[in-house]
């Protein structure tokens, strides 16, 4: 695993970045706010199984985990994220 410093998106930049690995659609300003728990996510799973598991696999891994349960309840899940 490589210890490099993450890029600095702009909050534009996140949701298009999020957008492109996971499909799911946000406002700019949730994207900036997620970006760095995504990447948290990414060093966490990847230290747990003791390789990379790359941003798109942490990305998607990390709505599965935080956004499936509020949605499943409601009846629907929606990828529009806002």
């Amino acid at each position: 695993m490589d210890n490099k410093t993450p890029e600095i998106l702009t909050p534009e930049a996140c949701a298009a970045r999020i957008f492109e690995m996971s499909g799911a659609e946000l406002e700019p300003a949730v994207a900036a706010d997620l970006w760095s728990k995504i990447i948290n996510h990414k060093w966490l799973l990847s230290e747990k199984v003791g390789r990379d598991v790359g941003l798109r696999t942490a990305c998607i891994e990390f709505f599965w985990k935080t956004w499936r349960k509020p949605r499943m309840s409601t009846g629907r899940i929606s990828t529009r994220i806002s």
